[in-house]
């Protein structure tokens, strides 16, 4: 799980760089923390829902309330762990 939060975190960090790099877009084309969270959302879906079994947590935490998670990680740039 902690590897695929790490790749995930790391591969919108990469993007993110690559627009500040290229050209300055309209703040409308950059990617905003909600699509953030919800692209790297996916990547790591499996490994959480099984985290999340194993330790019986599931019922707990709706896929909501973890993409508002990630979207407030993102929005103040907390790295992944």
């Amino acid at each position: 799980l902690v590897v695929a939060v790490e790749e995930a975190f790391t591969h919108i960090k990469r993007l993110q760089d690559d627009e500040a790099a290229t050209s300055p877009k309209h703040p409308r084309e950059v990617m905003d923390p909600r699509e953030a969270a919800q692209a790297i959302f996916a990547p790591m879906a499996r490994a959480m829902q099984k985290y999340l079994r194993t330790t019986r947590q599931q019922p707990y935490h709706s896929m909501e309330s973890i993409i508002a998670h990630l979207q407030f990680c993102i929005t103040h740039n907390m790295t992944p762990k």
